[in-house]
């Protein structure tokens, strides 16, 4: 095993094996997931139990006309007098077939823009006709494959961009529409509205990453605010949240307050289900802010609190290390106190993992507290040194002393020790827990 880390920028490997496949685990935000979530049936993590029960209308369908959205082009309009909602949808679909290629194309001419209309209205209303859950997972997939082929043959960015962002607003907009209908169709509406992208992974050439559609955030921050919505419902919003914050470009600042106020409430609801705190961690990492509109930190309270309540499983303390190390630091909050906040959260889990060493949640744990001190890779690591705005930024740029000490002394052999026997678990010796314990007790006793 290398030794600690000095001088160099980067954080030794804890335990390589172990800890990449406890990366594949964090990894439930990144494009990869993404396209899967869109291409299939919408799966709930593992153990997931919705706090409420379940509606005996669940799977209820509320199959609405292509006639009945508003925004439908009039001369498309006229050709629908007379039908049946199945035939509407059957001439709608046989329209688009003809007309798939302006979507293609990208250019907002006339025809291309009554096209767009066409198209949004008619996938919206796809979503309400199905009748299986299988069913509306798979026009999901397929309006995930158009929204993916839009422009897709422009070559001037600017325009490529500018159509994109015309045809998901008209999108969008009909989406928004469906959030009264049958919770399958919900839950897909939502799911789609957190994939969308002004501009998907490559467009600016190979590697170069995707751009979130900024509008959706409101949108979405309103699904997670709507406790009349189902938790799975509300889950998806969350999810869908921290992908518009992890690809934002141009997310207005405005917006970024409502979601960090949105997201901090949620956050120390203990009526909440864990997941959907747990994806709110995952959500609030991304942000660039950490104040309200108020100027109050509450991105950086609400996950102090959290990491802080020996009441929260591991798990999630865990994730709100993870979380306020990445945060941009409010006032007056120097980045050696997060450290020293990590250092008695992990020193607390430590007395717990010697406790129950075969419970899991404390791998889980200990992973994200690593992730405290360390990039999750290059890029990620170029962002955090490029901004460095938050403890982990200033902890990659400048290595500060003190920061370097609790991670090096105290926390490293710890976290080491943890993943290193993941498949045999056993306490971690007293010897090895000693620095950190005492770490703790300074932090405790200091005025």
């Amino acid at each position: 095993m290398p030794p600690p880390p000095t001088s160099d920028r980067r954080p030794a490997p804890v335990f390589g094996r172990t800890l990449r496949f406890g990366l594949l685990i964090l990894a439930a935000g990144s494009a990869a997931a993404d396209a899967q979530e869109a291409q299939g049936d919408f799966v709930a993590p593992p153990g997931f139990r919705p706090t409420k029960e379940t509606d005996p209308d669940w799977f209820r369908s509320d199959p609405r006309a292509v006639s009945s959205f508003e925004g439908l082009p009039a001369a498309f309009a006229d050709t629908l007098i007379g039908m049946t909602p199945e035939e509407e949808l059957q001439e709608a679909q046989r329209y688009m077939r003809r007309q798939s290629g302006k979507l293609r194309f990208g250019k907002l001419d006339t025809a291309s823009r009554e096209a767009v209309g066409v198209w949004s209205i008619w996938r919206a209303a796809q979503l309400t006709s199905a009748e299986s859950r299988l069913e509306v997972a798979r026009i999901k997939s397929e309006i995930f494959r158009d929204m993916s082929g839009l422009a897709s043959i422009e070559r001037v960015p600017a325009k490529k961009r500018q159509f994109r962002n015309f045809a998901l607003g008209e999108l969008l907009r009909q989406l928004k529409t469906l959030l009264d209908a049958g919770n399958p169709t919900r839950l897909n509406a939502v799911v789609l509205m957190g994939l969308m992208r002004t501009a998907p992974p490559n467009a600016a050439g190979v590697g170069s990453p995707p751009v979130s559609f900024a509008p959706a955030l409101p949108v979405l921050v309103g699904v997670l605010d709507d406790v009349a919505q189902h938790d799975a419902i509300r889950a998806a919003a969350v999810r869908g949240i921290g992908r518009v914050l992890r690809d934002e470009e141009t997310v207005p600042t405005q917006d970024e307050f409502l979601a960090a106020a949105s997201l901090s409430n949620w956050l120390v609801d203990k009526d909440q289900h864990l997941w959907i705190r747990r994806s709110i961690l995952e959500a609030m990492s991304w942000l660039d802010v950490s104040l309200d509109q108020a100027r109050k930190p509450v991105v950086y309270d609400a996950t102090k609190k959290t990491l802080s309540d020996a009441t929260n499983p591991p798990f999630l303390r865990g994730a709100a290390c993870r979380t306020i190390a990445r945060i941009p630091l409010p006032p007056r909050v120097q980045e050696s106190a997060v450290a020293e906040l990590i250092a008695a959260c992990a020193a607390d889990l430590a007395d717990g993992y010697n406790n129950r060493p075969a419970n899991r949640e404390y791998l889980i744990a200990f992973w994200e507290i690593y992730l405290s001190f360390a990039a999750i890779d290059e890029d990620d690591e170029r962002v955090l040194m490029r901004e460095g705005d938050s403890m982990l930024g200033k902890f990659l740029n400048n290595r500060p002393a003190a920061i370097t000490a609790i991670f090096n002394q105290g926390v490293l052999p710890v976290i080491r020790h943890v993943l290193k026997n993941s498949k045999s678990p056993r306490p971690i010796p007293p010897a090895t827990l000693a620095p950190l314990q005492n770490q703790a007790a300074a932090l405790v006793a200091k005025p």
